[in-house]
């Protein structure tokens, strides 16, 4: 009954929330003689569900008429109804769907003017806004809606909720101008330009809501009891000024999609559009009457929706068992209980499945299974090939000489070309599919003067994307004649790394993944959508081909054989995966029909191609230790410290690494020389190559040359193995030893660590350091990233001037650099400052290397660990050298009484990490941000290989986890298609709970519990607060903050200094609260807009460290230097409360009674802000002491602009030596002398001090075009050398007039610069010699998932090396 009622209350607007007939007006006792009343007795409920099916059907007949046309005008023929039913819709009406209520709202078919936040039972208010706008901030923006705010148009008319596919995307070519092909303006002043001639009419943008711009992991489903409280949050704070997206709007605004999208493909089933919708293999289309009952398999002839399983029960527990991990938590147990107990759920189907076949089935190819029982399988499935090299044999061996061909591997993989078409046919996929590349422009001011900037988010975005579109479309090959399909490019970035299966496990994986370009890289980080393809599952040389090669070679194995088969290996398998369909695909292109119904052509490119130093190396066939290590450049070894150098930079530009035909030639040559029997590292190959080019035929450079791909242009820079656990982490080890050698008995690495555990969190941003910093034992890729975003205040103080000075510079120059690397959305204002930054980078570092190089530091324990733990097992060989340690003896750690000596260890500059952060700037200008190619995604994605290999025998790791990948693709899409093409409850469940979990659209959320009541008479004379020092004005300065407020609620149009006067004139005494009390709380959700115009939580939290926020300063100017020098305010909060608040007086009284609004308060400490005196510190600030006046007061919490992350400075100590306090509310006894603003917490927090660059901090648009054109026009960017200090490779310190990089040829690009001038810095300090392995492979490059270092070092015989 229950359920009945709740589908009522969805499909009929008759219904109110007090159980009260709306269309006949008759009211009843319990909701079960409503329900009853509607379905048999009421008349007017009755006509409205007659008008709603009659409508329905009448739109299901219209969109059947309007396709058919549409389709005979384009083809010529007539196409069946069934089949434009099919291509069409993906959704069906229904009485009870929320399309038949959308259909019934409003005869033009628009939705209702809820909100999203607000429960779909409530009546639809108006929002009104509890605070008074300040003068000195922007005027508020009128409230439209925005599909979105990164690519939707500011307005867009109501579609028919009947349009087809093609009637929806010419409404949305309305938007578009046609002489320069832009959309309109949105509220963030984004707007998108497409090329070439040519209007889309494919808009994935229509079909995205404020939900998925929702980026915040604080997700939980709120209760009803507390949702009735959302409503009375304004949505547009005074400093948020864009609209906030809601899922739907009335007439008077713009619709969204989700409540205005037709039942087409392309929308969206109900609010919740992120449902998915069923794919194409779909049993039967959808009709007007409702979804069509899942066919039982008990009858013949009838598809069975759930092939392999043979019912909906057995499919049902065989998801469950396969979806929920290897190891079931309580959740986990909880949902089998819940499909135990359903009641459609059977025990008796469960008898005759046979789970072990079904299983079976479920993982294999079409052609694997019986006739009979494949007919479900839609996928091309995995592939199998055994790798056969040849192995070249020296003339000095026994039984021949030249090659001899041998079986090394097998390769299990899947077809490029049918992972696209699996892509493109998917309508759920189909329907987030960008076919058109655009550029996205910003133009942040109102005027039509005002200058636009362009910006790049996603790769379709990009330079590189819209240069082949361009190429496609205004170029296509003379292999495709006068075709006049659409021409589409399909982006294709790959990621592949060699990785451990469990952490002491042997066995090993090295899977190939691959992304698509054209969608959305936020799509990928929601959790909810598993975007990675996997490829292939590399081989490395089998055990039985290296026994071949020891029996063929005598034991005596030459040392560059085995380096050079793996090498020949890897791409002797990439051969395979280059087949004939993929570049056929690349020049040709391949024709799809989507499920859209428009037939297009696609064709495939490489954009991207991600993985660490060593596996780069490897793809790009060079050495890694030779003299040009670099992947995307020539510069020579010796030069690798010179990054970021005026000449370094300009030699990057003129030299970079590309695959000419000179190139391919002399690897033709040395495999020429190897053939006739020479050693394959011996100097006649040698002498052929050049560049530290190795004699391997690479497959990319093979087989797509002749396409115009170039595998160097396509290597990506990696931010997680380059910088986070490189550059940074050897400089992070080099200051651990500088704070040892200053100090004995490791006082200041015990200090620092001592810092590091008192640091406060941020959200899930910086967590928790539990455990010692300094041992950087089991450390991660994040773990670095937290411990760079907050090491200023640890490490400020420890050591004297000049070098703490130095080291806190560096510090912040190394988080600047970071923070703008790392950011989600970059325009060329962001990319000229990444650039100057990196130049300044370079050039801290090497000062800190000469400042630095009279400090004594040796090896840390755990580098003598790993340096003496391998030589244990040779006690007569010598331990190597440290890097840096001239004229040091080396020591036997087996002789050495004792533990081992530590050796002198210098900080490495000369390492290709270090050299290839010069590289990003042109990187980002090319492929856009350095998300979409971070490795960050690989060792993401590894987590499902890990998790599939602890179901395998462990015998045949590859074949299956190769089964289980299909497996789980294969059990997702059934789940989706049985789903949303059947009655079944979950369905509505799912679309309820995302719904429900997610709500960004409100400013703040504070609980309407009143289970902490405070009485206005404990904080009276003699009562239980009364003692306390901040007590002593509370209730008057409670009521004086609440009666301006409380005016505005009653008279929503006073603002500014009229609400002023006003509120001077009344008697703030008469304000009431409810009952004479207030409510505490300890948590408020703060939702905010990011500087890349998505939305995002923060959490302040009592009783905790997250308990300080920021608001803007309204005294603040850009341009003005009389104005305040800081732009925000910040504070800490130290109560959130809600009250009833009433006034006692004629303002207050409606008719005899006074009602009661309620109100939500923050009580909050101030600090004092102290602005950083130089341009590499970071601003401080102090609390004011409790016993100041202006220390503490009432604010509206709408004026929160985010929370944000104070550090202690350590060096100033505590205010009270004792951790007794003034006041116990405050808990002033923790309070330190003075904190740091940490500006580095997260991308958004260092957006906020880049004041008028972020598109989604509307609060500085009015002068961004100040601040854009103040970077963009600096005359010292281009004109100006820089004033740059070089530090030539043998130890030479020269100034400017030296010979460029860029003046050198090809030639000359291998040997080192030459000094002119004077020495003064000897070789040990620059530490550019080659002699240590960390120079080429420092210990950064760890493979375990997460980012885990615990494996230092990679199998070199895995990669060649």
């Amino acid at each position: 009954m229950a359920s009945s009622s709740n589908n009522l209350k969805r499909g009929c607007s008759a219904l109110d929330s007090e159980n009260r007939c709306s269309a006949c007006g008759k009211s009843f006792s319990a909701p079960h003689f409503l329900d009853r009343h509607q379905k048999k007795s009421c008349d007017a409920t009755k006509a409205e569900l007659s008008a709603l099916k009659s409508q329905a059907e009448a739109l299901d007949e219209g969109t059947k008429r309007r396709r058919i046309a549409l389709e005979a005008e384009r083809q010529g023929s007539a196409i069946s109804t069934q089949g434009a039913i099919i291509g069409m819709l993906e959704v069906s009406f229904d009485d009870n769907t929320s399309l038949g209520r959308r259909a019934l709202d409003t005869p033009t078919g628009r939705g209702s003017a809820s909100r999203p936040h607000e429960h779909p039972n409530q009546a639809c208010t108006a929002i009104q806004a509890n605070h008074r706008d300040s003068e000195n901030l922007t005027d508020r923006a009128e409230l439209v809606d925005i599909a979105h705010p990164q690519a939707g148009p500011a307005s867009r008319p109501a579609s028919p909720a009947g349009s087809t596919p093609d009637n929806q995307q010419e409404d949305a070519a309305e938007d578009l101008k046609e002489e320069d092909h832009t959309t309109a303006r949105d509220a963030f002043g984004l707007r998108r330009r497409y090329y070439p001639d040519r209007i889309p009419k494919h808009d994935p943008d229509q079909l995205k809501t404020s939900m998925d711009l929702y980026d915040s992991p604080h997700h939980r489903t709120i209760p009803e009891s507390e949702q009735v409280n959302l409503a009375a949050t304004p949505l547009n704070p005074p400093h948020e000024q864009t609209p906030i997206p809601p899922l739907s709007a009335g007439p008077s605004s713009q619709p969204s999609e989700a409540s205005n999208a037709p039942a087409v493909s392309g929308s969206a089933p109900s609010p919740a559009s992120s449902a998915p919708a069923p794919t194409l293999s779909t049993p039967a289309p959808a009709t007007s009457k409702g979804p069509t009952p899942p066919p039982k398999a008990s009858k013949a002839n009838t598809p069975n929706p759930f092939d392999p399983f043979p019912n909906v029960s057995s499919f049902e527990l065989g998801e469950w068992f396969y979806n929920q991990g290897s190891q079931k938590s309580l959740k986990d147990f909880k949902s089998l209980i819940e499909i135990l107990t359903d009641p459609t759920f059977s025990i008796e189907d469960l008898k005759t499945t046979k789970w072990t076949r079904v299983f079976q089935d479920l993982g294999k190819n079409k052609e694997e299974i019986s006739v009979g029982r494949s007919q479900w399988v839609d996928d091309a499935g995995w592939r199998t090939k055994d790798i056969e090299l040849d192995v070249p044999i020296h003339n000095r061996m026994e039984k021949g000489r030249g090659m001899e061909k041998h079986v090394a591997g097998q390769l299990h993989y899947r077809s490029i070309v049918s992972i696209v078409e699996e892509k493109i046919r998917n309508a759920e996929d189909s329907r987030h599919f960008y076919y058109d590349g655009y550029e996205l422009l910003w133009q942040p001011g109102e005027e039509k003067e005002c200058p636009e900037f362009r910006l790049v988010s996603e790769l379709y975005h990009s330079e590189a994307f819209l240069r082949a579109q361009r190429e496609v479309r205004e170029s296509p090959p003379p292999q495709i004649g006068a075709c006049n399909l659409p021409r589409i490019v399909i982006g294709l970035s790959f990621w592949s790394d060699a990785t451990h299966l469990s952490t002491f496990s042997i066995s090993k994986i090295w899977p190939l993944y691959m992304l698509f370009a054209n969608e959305s890289k936020h799509r990928r980080t929601s959790g909810q959508n598993d975007l990675s393809n996997h490829v292939a599952y590399f081989d490395s040389l089998s055990d039985g081909f290296k026994d071949y090669i020891t029996e063929r070679t005598g034991g005596k194995i030459p040392p560059g054989l085995l380096p050079y088969l793996n090498r020949e290996i890897f791409h002797a398998q990439w051969e395979v995966i280059l087949d004939e369909d993929l570049l056929k695909a690349i020049v040709e292109g391949i024709v799809i029909e989507c499920p859209d119904g428009v037939t297009r052509r696609f064709f495939i490119r490489i954009f991207t191609y991600s993985a660490d130093y060593p596996e780069k190396v490897l793809i790009a066939t060079i050495k890694s230790k030779s003299d040009c290590p670099c992947v995307h450049c020539l510069v020579h070894k010796n030069d690798l410290v010179q990054m970021g150098t005026k000449d370094d930079m300009a030699f990057r530009q003129d030299h970079p690494r590309v695959d000419t035909a000179e190139r391919q030639q002399s690897v033709l040559a040395a495999r020429e020389v190897i053939r006739k029997g020479m050693a394959v590292d011996g100097s006649p190959v040698e002498k052929l190559l050049t560049h530290s080019a190795v004699p391997i035929l690479n497959a990319f450079s093979n087989r797509l040359s002749g396409t115009g791909f170039d595998i160097f242009s396509s290597l990506a820079v990696d931010m997680l193995h380059e910088y986070e656990i490189g550059v940074f982490k050897t400089f992070f080890l080099h200051l651990i030893r500088i704070l040892e050698a200053s100090a004995p008995g490791k006082v200041l690495s015990h200090e620092v660590d001592k810092r590091f555990r008192a640091l406060p969190p941020f959200n899930q941003t910086i967590r928790k350091f539990s455990s010692n910093v300094s041992k950087l034992r089991r450390r991660a890729g994040r773990d670095y990233e937290d411990i760079l975003q907050c090491a200023i205040a640890p490490f400020d103080g420890l050591l004297p001037e000049p070098v703490n000075g130095l080291i806190l510079k560096l510090l912040y120059i190394n988080a600047r650099w970071h923070a703008l690397a790392k950011l989600r959305l970059h325009s060329d204002a962001t990319v000229f400052l990444l650039e100057d930054m990196t130049t300044q980078l370079g050039d801290s570092f090497r000062q800190f290397v000469v400042a630095t190089s009279g400090i004594n530091t040796v090896e840390l324990e755990r580098e003598v660990e790993r340096r003496t733990k391998p030589k244990k097992k040779k006690p007569n060989s010598k331990v190597p050298e440290a890097s840096g340690s001239a004229n040091v003896e080396p020591t036997n750690p087996d002789t050495t009484p004792g533990k081992p000596k530590a050796l002198p260890k210098k900080l490495n500059l000369s390492t290709p990490k270090f050299h290839t952060l010069g590289h990003y700037v042109q990187k980002i200008r090319w492929l856009g941000p350095t998300d979409l190619y971070s490795t960050e995604w690989g060792e993401y994605f590894h987590r499902s290989p890990k998790a599939w290999s602890k179901r395998t025998s462990r015998k045949f790791m590859r074949k299956e986890i190769s089964r289980h990948e299909r497996r789980r693709a294969r059990l997702r899409r059934m789940k989706y298609r049985a789903l949303l093409a059947t009655n079944n409850p979950k369905a509505q469940e799912l679309r309820e709970q995302r719904l429900a979990s997610r709500n960004p659209d409100i400013h703040h959320y504070i609980g309407p519990n009143k289970q902490s009541p405070i009485w206005l008479a404990d904080l009276g004379p003699g009562k239980r607060f009364s003692n306390d020092i901040l007590c002593s004005s509370f209730v008057r300065n409670l009521k004086k903050h609440l009666l301006p407020r409380f005016i505005a609620a009653i008279n929503p149009g006073l603002t500014g200094q009229s609400l002023d006067n006003i509120s001077q004139w009344q008697d703030w005494s008469s304000i009431a609260l409810k009952n004479d009390r207030f409510y505490t709380h300890k948590i408020m959700r703060i939702k905010y807009t990011t500087y890349d115009a998505r939305r995002n939580e923060d959490i302040i939290h009592l009783d905790t460290d997250q308990c300080n926020a920021m608001l803007i300063d309204p005294g603040y100017s850009y341009d003005n230097p009389n104005s305040s020098q800081h732009p925000f305010k910040y504070c800490k909060v130290i109560g959130i409360l809600h009250a009833e608040v009433a006034y006692i007086g004629e303002m207050g009284r409606r008719g005899v009674e006074y009602p009661y609004h309620t109100m939500e308060v923050l009580w909050v400490r101030w600090y004092r802000v102290h602005p950083a005196t130089s341009a590499f510190e970071l601003d401080r600030a102090e609390l004011i002491p409790v016993n100041e006046p202006e220390s503490h007061s009432f604010i509206d919490p709408i004026q929160i602009l985010r929370a944000c992350h104070m550090t202690p400075r350590f060096t100033k100590g505590k205010r009270y030596k004792d951790g007794v306090g003034m006041s116990q509310l405050a808990n002033d006894g923790l309070d330190w002398n003075e904190y740091y603003i940490d500006r580095f917490a997260d991308r958004d927090m260092f957006m906020r001090y880049e004041w008028g660059l972020a598109v989604g901090h509307v609060y500085t648009h009015r002068d961004a075009v100040k601040a854009n054109n103040k970077i963009l026009l600096d005359p010292k960017r281009r004109h100006v050398q820089s004033q740059t200090t070089r530090i030539e490779a043998r130890g030479s310190v020269t100034g400017a007039g030296q010979a460029g990089l860029g003046q050198m040829g090809v030639a000359d690009a291998t040997r080192p610069l030459e000094a002119v001038g004077g020495g003064g810095l000897n070789q040990a300090n620059l530490q550019v010699e080659d002699s240590e392995e960390e120079e080429y492979d420092d210990d950064s490059s760890g493979t375990e998932s997460r980012y885990q270092d615990s494996e230092e070092e990679k199998d070199a015989e895995l990669y060649g090396e």
